[in-house]
């Protein structure tokens, strides 16, 4: 009787002071398409092209602020897992292309990714506006280098080089 008196007490109490964590979505992936004034594909490793990006070489940095606001990812009370903004892959697309999907940082409003592709190319930064809706963390507008590209899922980023010889 002891044990279930002890259970009737105390279970209410340790359910009250667990903490209860909200999980949010995050929706931060931006595709990359490099391309030099020809519509070579510079992201093929295989290209016949005698000049392609190599991923060994890309450095990633990241940066951002919060403006007068406050981060997007500020209810996150727990340690979750996301690719880091330093993050990328490349990968062959359905299309037969290759793309390079970067992840802008959940943690700022402003957010910035500068690709230095280090090999000669100058370096791009890549921005998006970052807002919480729905549970989802995501990137609501995202720029090339200062121009809005665009608004919405589909982020897409068409990037051309242009070599000077």
């Amino acid at each position: 009787m002891k044990k279930i008196f002890l259970l009737v007490i105390l279970f209410p109490l340790v359910m009250s002071c667990a903490k209860s964590n909200k999980y949010y979505q995050l929706d931060n992936e931006i595709k990359l398409y490099v391309k030099d004034e020809s519509n070579e594909d510079l992201l093929n490793p295989d290209s016949d092209f005698s000049f392609s990006i190599v991923s060994e070489d890309i450095e990633i940095e990241s940066y951002g602020n919060n403006g007068n606001g406050s981060s997007p990812s500020k209810k996150l009370d727990f340690t979750y897992e996301y690719m880091a903004p330093t993050s990328f892959f490349i990968r062959k697309q359905d299309d037969g292309r290759f793309a390079m999907s970067v992840f802008i940082s959940p943690h700022f409003v402003n957010s910035n990714l500068i690709i230095n592709w280090n090999n000669g190319l100058p370096a791009d930064t890549i921005s998006g506006k970052i807002i919480l809706e729905n549970d989802v963390i995501k990137c609501k507008e995202y720029y090339l280098n200062g121009s809005l590209i665009g608004q919405g899922k589909e982020r897409v980023i068409e990037i051309k080089k242009t070599f000077v010889n």
